[in-house]
């Protein structure tokens, strides 16, 4: 029952029903409070932070998602890191976000490397798990900071291809060059990569 509550206040939440979304997830936490559900606990601090993030409650997401982000499941800690990323990018501390969207990164690695099943599986996976990743690229991108948002841009396209077989890095030879990009949201970065 704690996580259907859960689930409904993610629905309000997305819905823009701020009001409606708080009941809900109050309900579940008391739920999850009664049987000593740690985890669910963590969870639904990363979902309530994602709310408070998306009602521009910045101070608000960003404490109770770094508390969520101390949780043992990755899951969570991928979710509620990469909301701590986002509302401290939004508070402009553009070093804590970093550290906040590394933290969900390296959650989404591990989870990775658990994963049951082929290639499509990891696919499928790591398509739902990019917006790390994104993040990163775009606040390096926005800080100047090209080399390491081109970096972390290529790591996460590199991810699934690098499970099927090895990748090398490529650098162009003889005073050539190429281009590299990465999507991020609203936003296309383009990096020109030289031999330099």
């Amino acid at each position: 029952l704690s996580t259907i509550l859960l689930r409904q206040g993610d629905l309000y939440a997305a819905g823009g029903e701020i009001a409606a979304a708080e009941r809900a997830f109050h309900s579940s936490a008391s739920i999850a409070r009664a049987l000593s559900d740690a985890p669910t606990l963590a969870l639904i601090d990363a979902y309530r932070a994602k709310m408070l993030l998306a009602a521009q409650r910045f101070r608000e997401a960003a404490d109770l998602a770094s508390k969520a982000a101390n949780a043992a499941d990755p899951d969570t800690v991928a979710l509620a890191a990469t909301t701590a990323g986002a509302a401290y990018r939004r508070l402009g501390d553009a070093r804590r976000a970093r550290r906040a969207f590394e933290q969900a990164i390296a959650a989404v690695e591990q989870q990775r490397r658990s994963l049951a099943g082929g290639f499509d599986a990891r696919l499928r996976f790591f398509e739902r798990e990019l917006s790390p990743y994104t993040a990163l690229v775009d606040l390096l991108a926005a800080n100047g900071n090209a080399v390491d948002a081109l970096s972390y841009a290529r790591r996460a396209k590199a991810r699934v291809i690098g499970d099927t077989r090895r990748i090398r890095a490529r650098r162009p030879r003889g005073g050539k060059a190429f281009i590299e990009y990465s999507i991020c949201g609203e936003a296309v970065y383009a990096f020109v990569v030289t031999s330099d």
